[in-house]
């Protein structure tokens, strides 16, 4: 393989583009001598804005929390083939289109389309929302569909969604390749022991997500406070989120928002709690975050999660490396805080085994599977 056209959602030369994703995919195939065509098919943004404040805001009063977006709808379709289109005629000579989506594949040429993403529009609505889809969200799950059966190969970063896609599309080359892979930034590199030298004498707990895992958060900071009532002074650090996010925040909780990795002072800051903290905790039940706790548990960094689907279905029922949290409630959330950090011998089997579980999940070594699935 000597040149591929990579679309995505974003510029794939920055790394704030989907976590990190294309940026580092695309740096891993140009250190093989790959030449890759990068096309931007994300929305123009001021149209974009436009639609979440009047459009999509209507809608919702008929389709409560819908999916349904600018980039869903029927024009938008219309001018993201139109750049396909474009760009397998101006580049012709590619052996390969990798679409970092599951929404659009190439029908214009005879350059094969590889898709690769985590979940379907399906899958978001039914299996992670709890809902079936809306008459307006039906095209856009059609599409996906279409994509989907035509492409030479589609590859889910997610065991279970993988096995979902798999019943559903019987005829499509769905695969999933047996790990996953960590979004690593980070300019210096750390001996574990190191690591775990720093974690022993901390006193941090990290939290990273969005607003939609506020809850999770809220959580967390209940039990912290019933923590500390028992002298436990944890210092809780939240990525992702702002203060303002939440009504009122007692002071043992920092936020930070969005730590963007291609700014050099907030990659530092990231990098830092990464490696300073002593566990990484996200109890949100259905998903908790699954990049940026494989990245913490790369840092040797035990954690506490809910366990859902995509993750059990990646490192089993049960783990050497943190704890299982079942229940989404305070007391149940300390008692597996309490189990990890409370066991002085085990700790550090912990966070060796963190670090064991993920070490292998490198750009390099999924591109190299990924090569091998063409």
């Amino acid at each position: 393989m000597k040149e591929i056209i990579f679309y995505s959602y974003g510029d794939s030369n920055k790394a704030s583009t989907w976590s990190n994703v294309p940026y580092l995919f695309t740096k891993e195939l140009e250190n093989r001598g790959i030449l890759v065509r990068r096309i931007d098919i994300s929305p123009n943004r001021f149209i974009n804005k436009i639609w979440q404040l009047t459009v999509a805001k209507f809608l919702n009063c008929f389709y409560p929390n819908h999916e349904y977006s600018w980039i869903r709808t029927s024009l938008f379709r219309w001018l993201t083939e139109w750049k396909i289109k474009k760009s397998v005629a101006l580049y012709h000579t590619a052996d390969y289109c990798f679409v970092t989506c599951f929404d659009y594949y190439n029908r214009f040429s005879d350059i094969p389309t590889l898709l690769f993403s985590d979940w379907t529009y399906n899958i978001l609505i039914q299996s992670q929302k709890g809902r079936e889809l809306y008459s307006i969200e039906k095209p856009f799950a059609r599409q996906q569909a279409e994509a989907i059966r035509n492409a030479q190969v589609v590859i889910s970063l997610f065991p279970k969604s993988a096995a979902i896609m798999q019943e559903a599309y019987p005829n499509a080359n769905i695969r999933h390749l047996g790990e996953n892979v960590i979004n690593n930034l980070c300019g210096t590199k750390y001996q574990t022991e190191e690591l775990i030298s720093k974690k022993v004498k901390s006193d941090i707990i990290l939290f990273i997500g969005q607003k939609k895992y506020i809850e999770g958060a809220k959580l967390l900071i209940h039990a912290l406070m019933g923590m500390r009532d028992k002298g436990k002074d944890y210092q809780l650090h939240i990525i992702g989120m702002r203060e303002n996010d939440f009504c009122q925040l007692p002071d043992f909780v920092k936020c930070y928002g969005y730590l963007h990795k291609d700014i050099p002072e907030e990659n530092r800051l990231y990098y830092q709690l990464m490696t300073e903290a002593k566990l990484f905790v996200n109890p949100t039940p259905v998903w908790a975050g699954f990049s940026s706790m494989i990245e913490a548990m790369y840092f040797a960094t035990p954690i506490v999660v809910s366990p859902y689907e995509d993750f059990v279905a990646t490192f089993g029922k049960e783990i050497s490396f943190g704890c299982y949290n079942n229940v989404f409630r305070e007391d149940s959330l300390i008692e597996s805080i309490e189990y990890v950090l409370n066991n002085e011998k085990m700790y550090a089997v912990m966070c060796r085994e963190a670090h064991r579980v993920t070490e292998g999940y490198t750009w390099k070594a999924y591109v190299d599977k990924l090569l091998k699935a063409l």
